[in-house]
């Protein structure tokens, strides 16, 4: 809901109509936020088996690798978004090396846990962490525009 606000946000500030918009793109973007959000969810609650303990986990209900399958196949869609915004919108270089390198730094992170499952590797967090702020940074990046802010 509040991606959703947030494009009624921008309508309003463009002076744009629903009839306007790019409905497609605009749902699209919505889920690719939506989607590392939600791997983030998954991911800070993923656990070794050590460390499993009365409360409930995402690695206890799907399993160690189900949980990170989960959030990892959520990271990849929204990465594949991406790469779909970079052609469809003729998106920079830096847009795509920023959302890859993110997306690559949070794929090692669950390949890592899946074979060396233990305390440390199961710190899923940052690694989510670090995916939404590539995403949300190479939008910004994207869209800045110099001098705009000043105005």
């Amino acid at each position: 809901i509040m991606f959703l606000y947030l494009v009624a946000l921008f309508m309003d500030q463009q002076s744009v109509s629903w009839a306007d918009l790019d409905g497609i793109s605009s749902w699209l973007l919505v889920m690719q936020y939506w989607l590392v959000l939600f791997a983030w969810e998954v991911a800070r609650k993923i656990r070794s088996r050590e460390e499993e303990n009365g409360y409930v986990t995402y690695s206890r209900i799907f399993g160690r690798i189900g949980a990170a399958v989960v959030a990892c196949a959520s990271q990849t869609v929204a990465f594949a978004l991406g790469i779909y915004f970079a052609y469809e919108f003729s998106l920079s270089h830096l847009y795509l090396l920023l959302i890859s390198v993110g997306y690559f730094v949070v794929v090692w992170g669950h390949v890592r846990f899946v074979f060396l499952p233990n305390r440390q590797t199961s710190k899923l967090r940052p690694f989510a962490e670090a995916f939404i702020i590539a995403v949300l940074l190479a939008g910004f990046i994207e869209n800045f525009q110099p001098g705009q802010f000043l105005e």
